[in-house]
This record gives C-alpha cells, structure tokens and sequence, in this order.
C-alpha cells in the first residue's frame, strides 16, 4: 500500500516529486503567520505600555510637580507674610484679601503656574497644591483655581478643577463627598474651612441654552448633565456668582475615564479669616 504522498508522487506529470513544491507552499504560510503573531504580540505591548503611562506615567509627572512646588509655596508665603507685616495700621483683613489676590497673579504670571493654596480632603485622602488655572498644562501640575473666580479663601465663589484619572487625579474620589464633609484650604491668610452643603442655600448658576438663559441649582454634589458645562470658558461665565454665602465649587469629568459630564460640588464656608467679610472681592478678576 502506498501512502498518499508516494500517489500524489505517482500522478506528477513528469514523474518528479511534488514534494518539495508543497513544502515551499507551506513555509510561505508559516513566514507570514509567524509575522502576523509577532504584528499583534508587539501591538498589544504598544498599547498596555500607552495605558500604562495614562494610569501611572501622568501621575508620576504630577507628583514630581507637586514636590517641587510644595517648597516654593512655603518660601513665597513666607515672603508675602513678611512684607505684609511692615504695612502700617491700616492692615486688616482687606489688606490680606489684596494679598490673596497679588499672589495669584503672581502665580498666574508664571511661564509655569504656581501655587496658590493648599487643599485638603480628609474623606477622600486629597492633599494638594492648587495652582493658578485652569489650562491644559496647568492641570498637568494639580487642581487648578478657575481665574475668572476668587481665590481659595477668599469671599466669594472659588471654583477648583482636578483630574479624576489621569496625571495627579487629585479628584478620583470627589463623588464619594457628601453632605457635612469637610473641604479644608490653607492660603496665606490663614486656614479656611468649609463644609459641603445639602440643606442651605444652593448654588444658582444662569446656565446658556439655544432658547435663552436658564438657571440652575446645585446643592451638594450632583452630576450637571448641560453640555455648556463641558466648555471651560462657558463654565468661567457660570461660575462666576456673587450671590449667597461664600463657597467653594469642585469640578471634575463625570463619569470616570469620560469628559461628557462634570462632577460638582459645592461646599459653604464655615470657618476662615473672611467668614464675615462682604463679597467685594468677588469682581474682583
């Protein structure tokens, strides 16, 4: 009996061997498929390695910010504090508001943004430096204070940006804050604290539309669904209120690992160097 090859053997028309045409056959399709595994091996490690930078790389890069800025925060304040303290009696209170603002200016002034307040969140384990604004590479160094806002601390509304994935993500946690949490600033000023609010006066923002101005409340923490939000220049318009206690508004992407929604959260001023003051300083950009 002979095996299929020695009949295919048989059939070849000038009595030869097919045998070595169908092994020449055969390792053309092994090449190209060794090339396709070895295509699609290196793919996937292009790919976790890109995730990999997104989830720890951007971080790293903030952290190293962080550090950084954290000794030139210290060294400014000093600085601020000291050339306060050689104004005469007229130094007050408003003379610490004018100096919470020249510093932010200051900051903002920089070819890198500096920082301008200290934040604290012991519910959710965030303690960071907040920079002056909210740019794209300014968010690369921390959270951010919306410039068209008061200054952390301040009288007024001061609205705070952060990631919530990627670099720092200061603000991963943000939606885990609820009504009565804590939400503490250090400035030059002294320290100023607030507490998220969920039964006093809610934040009402004139939110734009196609069919005119409309308005909203936020009280607490709540996802604002309203594409205009999703424009940093149209959340500055928003923001920016002179109306009901002073405040601080957090903001982050909603939901994780997406830009379609923002987070916010509003905290109501309940202890700091300016609890009593009047908003003056709100229109103050």
């Amino acid at each position: 009996m002979t095996t299929t090859l020695e009949a295919m053997n048989e059939e070849a028309p000038d009595g030869g061997s097919l045998a070595p045409a169908l092994s020449r056959d055969w390792g053309g399709w092994r090449k190209l498929l060794v090339w396709i595994g070895w295509t699609l091996i290196v793919s996937g490690l292009v790919i976790l390695l890109f995730v990999a930078y997104l989830l720890w790389g951007t971080r790293m890069r903030t952290e190293r910010a962080q550090a950084q800025m954290r000794s030139e925060f210290v060294d400014d304040n000093a600085a601020a504090l000291a050339e306060l303290a050689t104004r005469q009696a007229a130094e007050s209170r408003q003379a610490l508001l004018d100096a919470l603002y020249a510093e932010r200016a200051r900051a903002a002034a920089q070819e890198q943004a500096g920082p301008v307040a200290h934040i604290l969140i012991p519910k959710i384990g965030v303690d960071a430096l907040v920079v002056a604004g909210t740019d794209t590479d300014d968010l690369r160094r921390g959270p951010g204070n919306m410039l068209s806002t008061v200054p952390p601390g301040a009288p007024g509304n001061s609205v705070i940006s952060g990631h919530r994935v990627t670099y720092g993500a200061e603000f991963h946690r943000l939606d885990e804050l609820t009504a009565g949490d804590e939400i503490v600033v250090e400035t030059l000023a002294g320290r100023t604290t607030y507490q998220v609010n969920g039964d006093s006066t809610p934040l009402v923002v004139g939110v734009p539309t196609s069919s005119g101005p409309e308005t909203a409340e936020i009280l607490g923490s709540q996802v604002v669904e309203h594409d205009s939000l999703t424009s940093r220049e149209s959340a500055a318009r928003i923001f920016t209120t002179q109306d009901g206690p002073s405040r601080i508004t957090l903001t982050t992407c909603h939901p994780k690992f997406s830009a379609r929604e923002r987070l916010v959260v509003v905290a109501d001023m309940v202890d700091g160097p300016f609890m009593d003051h009047d908003q003056q300083g709100a229109d103050r950009q």
